[in-house]
């Protein structure tokens, strides 16, 4: 099964109440906390991976995100092709004056 989590990717944690199967608290990343993946893979059906820092614990995949690294300048040049894109479409003129 194809997915983002491959050792290296630094993700964002989406939770921050982490428990085991026998529905125990443990710790785990804090909501928001950038991590990197360093294993992935599937058991039941569901995606894990473990993150380093917490050694042999395997969490969700679902319950993070990759995080994406780009410039402000990046940004920019993504948004300017689009509009672009748009103008060239749909012939929408912009005045100064708006």
């Amino acid at each position: 099964m194809a997915h983002w989590a491959k050792p290296g990717v630094k993700c964002i944690c989406l939770n921050g109440d982490w428990f085991d199967c026998f529905c125990d608290r443990h710790s785990g990343p804090g909501k928001g906390e950038v991590c990197t993946v360093t294993a992935s893979g599937s058991y039941g059906g569901e995606l894990f991976i473990s993150i380093d820092g917490y050694g042999d614990k395997l969490f969700l995949l679902s319950l993070f995100r990759p995080l994406i690294d780009r410039s402000q300048s990046d940004d920019i040049a993504m948004f300017k092709a689009i509009a672009n894109r748009g103008l060239a479409q749909n012939e929408i003129q912009v005045s100064e004056d708006a």
